[in-house]
């Protein structure tokens, strides 16, 4: 592992070194450490997260993670932007194009991370709600709510663990949320921690309009003016499920109902659905955004 106590230029002259030789002598280098600065302009294809899942204690890798959220797990965060998580990639594709429409994208990050809301819940933001005056936000989506609890509000009563994790299982919808802690931790440290959970998920979590993104940019109404047969719309008029809905307007619209097609079908709706300056949807975002800009 390179020396992380290197001072910062240092270590860009070390990784520096280390590309050079890759290219001369055709080399695959693997390099572990705890570094934000060695990994920092890496591509997400060559970063790799190796971790201890907490409902198992077994070894997890995440790849394709960009470097300003592969250290997450030891407590880091890189950027000093405010940072919006999403549950998928239409979710963040929704939330990047409102920030756009309204000048902010400068502001702030929006990422996805693949296993969705249930590993948001049991990784990420065990992490953020350590943090103290956490600059990570999280937008679930509106499935997800199951209100909030403000910790304030509770009596030293309520504060036991019992009572404390039956609360967190209410607002996450997981069965268990496990927090690291050594061997020597006490109840009051175990306490504290999920006490933080769920202030952080008082303040810092909020939760899209409608069930799922798919739900928000949908319109009948841009459907009835795509180039397909009137008994094919008919069907997806009639597919309950907005997933399934844009599968089959991928396919019909485009011929291919392929991930890559499947993106070009969200386009297609969201460039529309960002015209209607009466939609209650994207006021309702731009009101959660709003609200994050004014807490500075």
């Amino acid at each position: 592992e390179p020396e992380t106590s290197l001072h910062p230029s240092a270590q860009k002259e070390l990784m520096n070194f280390i590309l050079k030789q890759i290219k001369i002598k055709k080399l695959q280098v693997v390099v572990s450490t705890h570094s934000p600065d060695i990994i920092c302009g890496m591509p997400k294809e060559s970063i790799k997260v190796i971790y201890e899942k907490k409902d198992n204690g077994k070894v997890g890798v995440l790849g394709d993670i960009y470097p300003e959220n592969a250290f997450v797990h030891i407590g880091h965060t890189l950027s000093s932007k405010k940072k919006i998580i999403v549950e998928d990639r239409l979710a963040q594709m929704i939330v990047e194009k409102v920030l756009e429409k309204k000048d902010d994208k400068e502001l702030f990050e929006v990422r996805f991370f693949p296993g969705g809301a249930s590993q948001i819940k049991q990784n990420e933001m065990t992490v953020y709600s350590k943090e103290d005056n956490c600059k990570n936000y999280i937008f679930f989506d509106g499935d997800q709510n199951c209100g909030k609890i403000d910790v304030t509000s509770l009596s030293e009563r309520d504060k036991t663990i019992e009572n404390l994790n039956q609360k967190i299982i209410d607002i996450s919808k997981e069965s268990e949320i496990k927090f690291s802690l050594d061997g020597n931790a006490t109840a009051d440290q175990k306490k504290e921690l999920m006490l933080k959970y769920i202030k952080y998920h008082n303040e810092n979590v909020f939760f899209l309009p409608k069930n799922e993104p798919e739900e928000i940019i949908w319109s009948d109404d841009v459907l009835e003016n795509a180039d397909i047969p009137e008994l094919e719309k008919n069907k997806i008029k009639r597919e309950p499920d907005y997933k399934k809905k844009f599968n089959l307007f991928a396919d019909l619209n485009f011929g291919d109902k392929s991930a890559e097609y499947q993106i070009k079908a969200y386009e297609y709706f969201l460039t529309r659905w960002l015209k209607d300056d009466e939609n209650e949807d994207y006021s309702k975002i731009t009101r959660l955004i709003d609200s994050i800009k004014q807490r500075g």
